[in-house]
C-alpha cells in the first residue's frame, strides 16, 4: 500500500513537531520557567509520572504544583534528551515516544548529581497542537557526581554495573 504524498508529509511534520515539543519542555526545565508555562505543553488531563519517589501528577492543578515545587528539588539541571523513537498512531493524531535522558544537575541539599533514564511519552493532538498526554520518566541513574554514575543505577543496567 502506497501512502499518499500529503499523508507522508503530514506524518513527517508530526515527527518534527513532537521533537520541538520535547526540546521546548527541556528548555523550560533548564531555565526555571514559571509553572504555568509547562501547562501549555500538556493536555487538560495530562500527567507527569516518575519512579523512585517522584510520584504521579495528573491534571492541571497537580501539574502546576509539581512544576512550582521543582525549584525546591533541583536548583540547576541541564536536560540532554536524545534518540527519539516515535510511533505515530495509524490516524496520526497520537503518538508513543521513547527518549533517552542524560542530565547533570544540582539536587538541593545533596549536591551535584548525574541523572539518566528514559522518558516514555504519550502525546496527542489537542486544539490543533501536539501535547503531552502522559510523560513517564524511568530513572536509570541518580548518582552523586563525585561517586560517578555507577554509584546508583536502576533498571536493566543495574545488574551489569555491579559485576
Amino acid at each position: 500500500m502506497t501512502i499518499a504524498l500529503e499523508e507522508r508529509i503530514r506524518r513527517l511534520e508530526s515527527h518534527e513537531e513532537i521533537r520541538r515539543l520535547k526540546a521546548h519542555y527541556a528548555y523550560l526545565c533548564d531555565t526555571g520557567a514559571d509553572a504555568d508555562r509547562y501547562l501549555e505543553l500538556f493536555t487538560e488531563d495530562g500527567a507527569w509520572i516518575g519512579d523512585h519517589g517522584f510520584g504521579e501528577h495528573r491534571g492541571t492543578e497537580a501539574l502546576r504544583r509539581f512544576y512550582a515545587d521543582s525549584a525546591g528539588r533541583m536548583s540547576w539541571a541541564f536536560h540532554v534528551i536524545v534518540a527519539p523513537h516515535i510511533e505515530l498512531s495509524e490516524d496520526g493524531n497520537s503518538a508513543k515516544v521513547r527518549w533517552y535522558l542524560w542530565q547533570p544537575s544540582t539536587v538541593n541539599g545533596r549536591g551535584d548529581h548525574w541523572v539518566s533514564g528514559w522518558y516514555d511519552d504519550t502525546m496527542r493532538i489537542e486544539d490543533g497542537r501536539w501535547k503531552f498526554a502522559e510523560m513517564r520518566l524511568r530513572f536509570a541513574t541518580i548518582a552523586p557526581f563525585d561517586a560517578g554514575w555507577s554509584a546508583a543505577q536502576f533498571g536493566p543496567f543495574a545488574a551489569s554495573a555491579a559485576s
